[in-house]
Order: C-alpha cells, then structure tokens, then sequence
C-alpha cells in the first residue's frame, strides 16, 4: 500500500506539469502579468500559434524534468497536429 502512495505522491508533483510554484517569467518586467497553465501549455503544443505565453514564462531552473517535458511537449504538437489536421482533411484514410 505504500508503493502505492508514493507513485500517488510522484503523480502530483510530476505528472502534472506547468503549476504556477514551477514557473518564473523570463524577464522581470513580466512579474505582475497572470500565468495560465491551459494558455502556456496550448502554446506550446500548437505549432504554427504563437500565443506568446512561452514567451513570458519558462520553467525554473531547477525544474529538470519540466524543461524535459516541455520539448517533448513542443515535439508532440509538432508530429500530432500535422496528423490530424491530415486526417481532417482527408489525405489519411
């Protein structure tokens, strides 16, 4: 039981990434503007929309993991959106 609760415990802090304690804005005239995890993350996933929230924040330094996910992140919109977009459209069938 307590395996159990330590992957429970190990999906709360890493499993959900982009939490506002593991970001920090890349300069500091952008402190007082508000942080969304759904806008950051969205930008970051749509390839060919730029919705600047990357701009603005950047995991912290010693988010190791979360500068990890977030180019595996970035990669993953860049392969799916394309696949889907095709499938739409009706070039994959």
């Amino acid at each position: 039981m307590a395996g159990w609760h330590s992957l429970g415990s190990f999906g709360r802090t890493r499993l959900r990434p982009f939490f506002s304690q593991q970001m920090e804005p890349q300069r500091p005239e952008d402190t007082p503007r508000v942080y969304s995890r759904f806008w950051y993350s969205l930008g970051l996933f749509l390839p060919f929309v730029d919705l600047q929230a990357d701009k603005v924040w950047k995991p912290k330094a010693d988010q190791t993991f979360l500068r990890s996910y977030m180019r595996l992140h970035i990669m993953l919109g860049w392969i799916l959106i394309p696949i889907v977009l095709a499938a739409l459209t009706g070039l994959i069938k």
